[in-house]
């Protein structure tokens, strides 16, 4: 008889904390369709939290980051783990998030990867032209990024007060200094 209660817990305790996942994605949902996206990000944390490996609330919490939050390094390990839990044919939003994390990084060869894979799951309709023109942006600045070698732009600069003769009494900030380096201009 204490093998049967110990069972009945085990089913209890299992129902219990699904039902409580799954409410958890349900605020989490309405939160975002109601542009809470902080509150939406803490319901998923909290799923997360109690289940690591939720591929629903990985992927959701992965482009609330990329789409709506504008975090995509926020969303990589999220994003990541949504794909290695989906099946082989992934969905085409996890597909542009990953897009997404990989040129916010960086990584444009991984990124350009994840964007043509999006764009080959593209269906040709007029509604997708948007997507599509935006991917094809995206894809080339990536192509460019890879293209041209980072070049050091800017010096490293340190603001300090030039007083009065150029200085006020009034804020004076973000300072430019000309390419020939002989002309100080700011707001």
């Amino acid at each position: 008889i204490k093998q049967i209660y110990c069972i009945l817990f085990v089913f209890i305790s299992v129902s219990c904390f699904s039902q409580n996942v799954r409410a958890n994605l349900s605020k989490a949902k309405n939160h975002v369709l109601r542009g809470q996206y902080y509150l939406a990000a803490d319901n998923y944390l909290t799923t997360l939290k109690a289940d690591s490996l939720n591929k629903k609330a990985n992927l959701e919490y992965g482009l609330l980051n990329t789409q709506y939050i504008n975090n995509p390094g926020k969303a990589g390990v999220y994003l990541l783990r949504a794909e290695r839990l989906s099946t082989k044919d992934t969905l085409p939003e996890l597909l542009l998030g990953l897009a997404q994390y990989y040129h916010y990084v960086g990584e444009y060869q991984k990124a350009l990867t994840y964007y043509k894979r999006m764009f080959a799951k593209l269906e040709k309709k007029p509604e997708s032209l948007q997507i599509e023109n935006i991917i094809t942006q995206n894809i080339a600045s990536c192509e460019y990024a890879l293209s041209n070698p980072v070049q050091p732009i800017y010096k490293r600069m340190k603001t300090v007060n030039a007083g009065d003769g150029i200085n006020t009494m009034y804020p004076e900030y973000s300072p430019v200094v000309n390419k020939e380096e002989t002309a100080l201009m700011f707001t």
